[in-house]
């Protein structure tokens, strides 16, 4: 195994946790009032080794948000040269919100060292969502995005809160993370050939009537396998993966009618189910199972949207919609040669005998395995208010 590096690690995961319930005063124990905290930490790669960069967020009602970047050989070393040069306050790291990773970074295969590092820090947080930042660097998204009142970590929490109704990305913790490149979490090493999502961002500029500043946006998924950079996959193509993660159930959809007017759509409910058809001993298929339930939420052209030949019309393209985008999920899966999305697992589940003679062939078998994608569509709720008084009828 490439880089036997133990994500044994994940036990901490629950270890780390466990400083306060004993009575006693945690090992990471500081005064309030000698501490600078840190909300978001950024990693490169540098010449020297490791680049990294930190904001601490809004540090006071008058006070601007301090960022600060330094290289070192690994880093812990890194670490202590950011601390060397904030001599009137010490750095503290276990209210770390959130941790970027730049995109050379994780080409150059940082991701599972990172994990590592993190895992075996006492003041660091596996729980602590992790993102990449597709082409750039992690410097330049902690550096500059926001301005002296608002930094990187307001951008990432009010991305966070967005992607978890679009499904855009998600905010995979490195716990998550972890456990995905484990591949067998009985034993928590990392796996070459398990795979993982990770959430990704992307450095954009505002308008100009809006001061041109940098900011973030949804850039779908990362996708690694055994800890390697495989490429990022749309922010369209990640929906139908967000969904089919389970991350994901509901949010707002546009489709269009009949007639090519636009409605809007609220998902109350996704529900996605995987099942595996054998045929004797052989994987004949996988059959990916999508029921939704919606309501309209905006028309831009009035309809008799109680009529049920034009509620069968929004069922027809909601399902269109969305089959789309976990089709299109379900093949980069495939292209990669990453199983991303816990296909392996689902089929496992429920194949007992027949999965453990597939298991240890499962990723070269993946890539070729049929998928029929079904979605069950209903648009069950009309909002309109004459239901009510029973004028229309037909509304549910």
């Amino acid at each position: 195994m490439h880089r036997a590096q133990t994500l044994a690690l994940l036990l901490a995961a629950g270890l780390l946790c466990s400083g306060c319930s004993s009575g006693t005063i945690s090992s990471n124990y500081r005064p309030v009032e000698d501490l600078m905290l840190v909300q978001t930490i950024g990693v490169d790669r540098a010449p020297e080794g490791v680049c990294l960069s930190a904001s601490t967020g809004r540090v006071g009602e008058n006070e601007p948000p301090q960022r600060m970047t330094q290289t070192g050989e690994t880093v812990l070393a890194a670490l202590d040269r950011l601390q060397d040069r904030t001599p009137n306050a010490e750095l503290f790291y276990a209210q770390t919100s959130y941790l970027l990773l730049g995109e050379e970074a994780a080409a150059a295969g940082e991701l599972a060292p990172l994990l590592d590092f993190i895992a075996r820090n006492p003041d660091m947080r596996l729980s602590a969502p992790l993102f990449l930042v597709q082409g750039a660097a992690a410097q330049q998204a902690v550096m500059d995005t926001g301005d002296d009142r608002t930094d990187v970590t307001e951008a990432l929490a009010a991305l966070q809160k967005d992607t978890a109704l679009s499904g855009t990305s998600h905010a995979f913790s490195c716990a998550d993370i972890a456990r995905a490149l484990a591949g067998k979490p009985e034993i928590l090493i990392l796996d070459d050939s398990a795979s993982a999502a990770v959430g990704a961002v992307a450095c954009v500029r505002t308008p100009e009537s809006e001061g041109s500043k940098l900011a973030l946006a949804p850039a779908g998924y990362a996708i690694f396998r055994g800890g390697d950079y495989l490429g990022c996959i749309a922010p369209e193509t990640a929906r139908g993966a967000s969904m089919l993660l389970g991350v994901v159930t509901n949010g707002d959809i546009a489709v269009r009618d009949g007639d090519g007017s636009t409605v809007m759509l609220t998902l109350d409910t996704c529900r996605a189910a995987i099942r595996p058809v054998w045929d004797g001993g052989t994987l004949a298929r996988v059959d990916v199972t999508l029921r939704l339930r919606a309501g309209i939420s905006e028309l831009r052209t009035p309809r008799r949207i109680t009529a049920q030949a034009y509620q069968d019309e929004l069922n027809a393209a909601l399902a269109a919609c969305v089959g789309g985008w976990v089709r299109d999920a379900l093949a980069a899966s495939q292209a990669l040669e990453a199983d991303f999305l816990g296909v392996g697992q689902a089929v496992a589940v429920r194949s007992g005998r027949r999965w453990a003679a597939i298991r240890d062939g499962w990723a070269e078998l993946w890539p070729d395995v049929p998928v029929r994608v079904t979605v069950d569509a209903d648009v069950g709720r009309t909002y309109d208010l004459r239901d009510g008084i029973d004028t229309t009828g037909g509304g549910r």
